[in-house]
């Protein structure tokens, strides 16, 4: 079964989206926060065909705290399944490659320079790392990405 790898990484993006916006909560997380999490969990589930219940938020977490008349829950809850759930999706569907591959290439690029494609040799990291092209194949629809002009990285 082909997985609709555009819409599993806009589903990631919302986990994420999730994870920075629990991370500005104090302890507590609002009803809301938490049904669009458990939505985003079902819409993963039916797209990747797997039972992902273990990480659904339990049922009755929510309470009404201090003088709001708001339902939220202790922000425990939802980190215990967020987080190991954005790890299932990054090593299972390697969702976090792309950023590696670009933090890796300018490693190499500071500490070794890139000759240019007129022969002259570029020791500036910054005039380096702007050089960078990407883009999708036309003729077989795979990404690539291209530095300077010359091809550094194949297809992923």
């Amino acid at each position: 079964m082909d997985i609709d790898m555009t819409k599993l990484r806009m589903l990631y993006g919302s986990l994420i989206g999730m994870r920075e916006a629990l991370a500005l909560a104090s302890e507590l997380f609002y009803k809301t926060l938490g049904d669009d999490y458990s939505a985003t969990v079902q819409d993963l589930a039916i797209l990747l065909s797997q039972d992902l219940s273990r990480f659904q938020l339990p049922e009755k977490i929510y309470d009404k705290y201090g003088y709001e008349s708001l339902l939220r829950a202790k922000k425990g809850f939802l980190e215990g399944k967020l987080i190991p759930l954005i790890s299932f999706l990054e090593y299972g569907y390697h969702l976090n490659e792309e950023v590696a591959e670009v933090g890796t290439l300018y490693s190499q690029v500071q500490n070794v320079g890139v000759n240019s494609p007129f022969g002259t040799s570029r020791t500036s990291t910054d005039d380096v790392f702007h050089k960078w092209y990407s883009g999708i194949s036309s003729s077989t629809g795979r990404r690539f990405q291209y530095l300077g002009g010359y091809k550094c990285r194949g297809s992923f």
